[in-house]
């Protein structure tokens, strides 16, 4: 069997003190670490969590800035790898490819020409063929990064274009960020056995000279001109010119004022239309002022001479009418004359469309709600024999590499073949300086206390200033049925825009498809009610991550922005198990009694006048004590509904461990220690539990197990540090002999707070 550490060392060797991205969709997705730990940390991240993992291929000099890092960060590429799926058993088999064994895969690559690979890894439902290089190809300047960037991308580009001409599908893996499924992880996908990633080979000594590997490009394909563009000698059609295209119609609103050059330049694009001459004095005597027949005659013999159609080129680069390179068809064509001979039918079908890749969905260019395929062909079916084809095959069509969101960004992100299409949709309140009073008395009724109102509002604040970015806390409002708690919401889906939340029952948390919770500003779960341990974890990834792992059904995976914040509600304080140490939920009291009719009437009927003023309000409000990042406050309810969520072995343990008393007054200790004192002097007189189970207890607690140490005169010990785990972890084996008193039963070390105890 071959370990990882092995194989990392082996593909690292060369670039030692470099770093990778270890990386998961959850909570701290993106680990930095160095090339010499990563078989180490990939170890110990799946031992800690039930994920798939994935790291950086390529090495960055120092720890990425943010997420995953990008092109521009990596500083070394050590080769090339090809990703092929082919499970043989399960869900996704037949997904993309049969199912082939790793020598059926090993013969296909090898009938492409390419190479024998330098390792060969079972990604659990396929594989991963890596061709290293002799010495590794060290990025210094744009040069560098551009050259490496082609040979990846031509590598890559080859290998999937011979798959193709025998029907096999490779996911393209050539781009300079790009992760690979960790070795000597796990892949988990729903509803499937979990499968070890592991090496299944390891040639070392085969390795390649770059150039050798640069040969290797896909042969040039010649595009067929855009389907929808008729014949080169039919006559384009002004109507659709002049209704479509960004230049013309600039010039007929502005006719009256237009500069000689761009009169000239349209002219030319409505003589070369049907019925031409007509059409372009048509479009001249828009101004009729400046018109004269004679002259547009003379001037339509002129521009018909030329050799063609006037340019984007010459539209931008000479007249200055720089919005054609931002318009999204016109960017994408020759001359606005390429408008008149589009079919009208395809034109509107991608003007109004833009296609996700990474989701497989349509999205309406207008209102952004997601469609697929059989639905998009379904709703345009009376246009065109088949919408899905011809979308395809128009090279004026948005295929988006992925849908983001991406407040303060443009609709369409990016430019080049597969741009990024933006999610997000400003609200359109207009905050107006006035008065709220209202809905601020509100806030002020319905939070008592004045901390927790403080950071309600200013929760609320950050999600209206800066909408794009995710606040790692949620809030928990608990009180009785109609105090108004879910009056905020409206207040929330007016003030932060209606298609950026989203309100849900608490009996959705554990669907399996959460694509529609994704691309938010705020996700509000009402009536929690029964949320047991398990349930409560699976929330934590939603409240933390900025990118989450999703499905809908008739989807596959793809990757979404979690919601920005998070909010839950509910009428009772046991509604949700909350651990001892947990950091991400902030909950808050409300009024614990009701008001009037008269009020709630009064509040609602407030609403439509306050609402632009309450936003104004929220934009001034000073918020930079407010960090998105940081831990939820510890608020007095939050104590209570951890306390009420421990076992009882956990309650009276934490007692123990908060007072500070008997074993508990030192700050290491075993956790057969801790069983002894809970018995003997604490007196428990339930079931006598396990070293085992007081583990678990003390590691809900907080406390961890910082290994087997050998202490002085004692021998070999299994500790826990009770308190400044960072400290004991790293403690010498003196300090600990110190700390450690086995032979006490109070488990007296030279802490200060117990020897006061005795004292007293």
């Amino acid at each position: 069997m071959i370990m990882p550490k092995d194989y990392y060392s082996a593909l690292y060797k060369k670039v030692p003190g470099k770093w990778v991205v270890l990386s998961a969709f959850g909570p701290d997705s993106n680990i930095p670490v160095r090339v010499e730990d990563i078989a180490q940390a990939i170890e110990q991240r799946a031992s800690e969590v039930e994920q798939s993992l994935y790291a950086t291929f390529a090495v960055f000099d120092k720890p990425p800035s943010k997420g995953r890092g990008k092109a521009e960060d990596i500083s070394a590429i050590g080769g090339v790898f090809l990703d092929i799926d082919s499970a043989v058993d399960g869900k996704y088999a037949e997904e993309k490819n049969p199912p082939m064994t790793l020598d059926e895969v090993k013969a296909l690559l090898l009938g492409f020409g390419l190479p024998e690979p330098s390792a060969i890894v079972s990604s659990g439902r396929g594989y991963h063929f890596d061709y290293w290089l002799l010495n590794p190809f060290i990025i210094e300047n744009d040069e560098d990064r551009a050259r490496a960037k082609r040979f990846l991308k031509s590598f890559n580009g080859y290998a999937i274009q011979k798959a193709s001409e025998v029907g096999i599908k490779l996911d393209n893996m050539g781009d300079l960020a790009r992760v690979k499924r960790g070795a000597g992880s796990k892949n988990y996908r729903p509803n499937e056995p979990v499968r070890p990633a592991v090496i299944l080979e390891l040639h070392p000594d085969r390795a390649y000279d770059l150039e050798a590997l640069e040969a290797f490009k896909p042969s040039p394909v010649s595009r067929r001109r855009e389907k929808e563009l008729v014949a080169k000698d039919s006559a384009p059609q002004w109507k659709l010119i002049a209704e479509n295209e960004p230049f013309i119609m600039y010039c007929i609103a502005n006719a009256t004022t237009l500069p000689y050059g761009h009169w000239f330049a349209a002219l030319g694009i409505a003589a070369r239309c049907e019925n031409g001459r007509q059409v372009a004095h048509d479009f001249s005597r828009l101004d009729s002022v400046r018109y004269s027949e004679a002259e547009t005659d003379e001037k339509i013999d002129e521009v018909l001479k030329a050799a063609g159609a006037v340019t984007y080129t010459h539209i931008i680069n000479d007249l200055g009418f720089v919005a054609a390179a931002e318009h999204r068809f016109a960017a994408r064509l020759h001359s606005p004359l390429d408008f008149g001979r589009l079919d009208p039918e395809v034109l509107h079908l991608v003007q109004e469309n833009v296609f996700d890749l990474a989701s497989g969905r349509y999205y309406d260019n207008e209102t952004l709600t997601p469609t697929l395929r059989d639905s998009f062909e379904m709703k345009h079916g009376h246009r065109l024999a088949d919408p899905h084809k011809s979308f395809k095959q128009s090279e004026l069509a948005i295929k988006a590499s992925r849908a983001d969101y991406l407040p303060d960004e443009e609709r369409i992100v990016g430019k080049g073949d597969n741009p990024v299409l933006n999610l997000y949709q400003a609200p359109k309140i207009e905050p107006v300086e006035g008065s709220c009073d209202t809905i601020l008395a509100h806030f002020d009724y319905l939070i008592p206390d004045a901390a927790d109102r403080e950071h309600v509002l200013n929760y609320i604040a950050h999600m209206r200033q800066h909408p794009g970015i995710k606040i790692k806390s949620a809030l928990l409002f608990v009180g009785p049925q109609g105090n108004g708690k879910s009056l905020i919401f409206d207040i929330l889906t007016s003030i932060l825009g209606s298609t950026n939340v989203k309100v849900l029952t608490s009996d959705v948390i554990e669907n399996r498809f959460k694509a529609g919770w994704t691309n938010l500003v705020l996700l509000v779960f009402e009536e929690l009610m029964g949320v047991d341990k398990r349930a409560s974890n699976s929330l934590k990834q939603w409240i933390t991550s900025d990118e989450i792992e999703v499905e809908e059904k008739g989807t596959k995976f793809f990757l979404a922005r979690a919601p920005r914040g998070t909010m839950f509600t509910s009428n009772h304080v046991d509604a949700i198990i909350l651990e001892d140490k947990e950091r991400r939920f902030a909950a808050i009291q409300t009024a614990e009694f009701v008001q009037s009719d008269a009020y709630y009437l009064a509040l609602v009927d407030a609403l439509p006048r306050e609402l632009p003023a309450f936003a104004h309000w929220l934009d001034q409000k000073p918020i930079t004590a407010f960090n998105p990042q940081a831990h939820a406050p510890q608020t007095a309810l939050k104590t209570e509904i951890q306390k009420r969520s421990l076992s009882p072995l956990a309650a009276e343990v934490k007692e123990a461990m908060d007072d500070g008393e008997g074993v508990f007054a030192q700050a290491v200790g075993t956790a057969e220690q801790v069983v002894d004192y809970m018995v003997n002097h604490r007196g428990w007189t339930r079931t006598r539990p396990t070293a085992g189970t007081m583990g678990n207890v003390l590691y809900e607690l907080g406390a961890r197990n910082i290994g087997e140490r050998r202490l002085k005169g004692i021998g070999k010990k299994r500790l826990w540090a009770f308190r400044d785990v960072e400290r004991w972890k790293h403690a010498s084996v003196e300090e600990l002999s110190d700390e450690y008193r086995p032979g006490n039963p109070f488990g007296l070390g030279n802490n200060v707070v117990a020897l006061r105890k005795i004292a007293a």
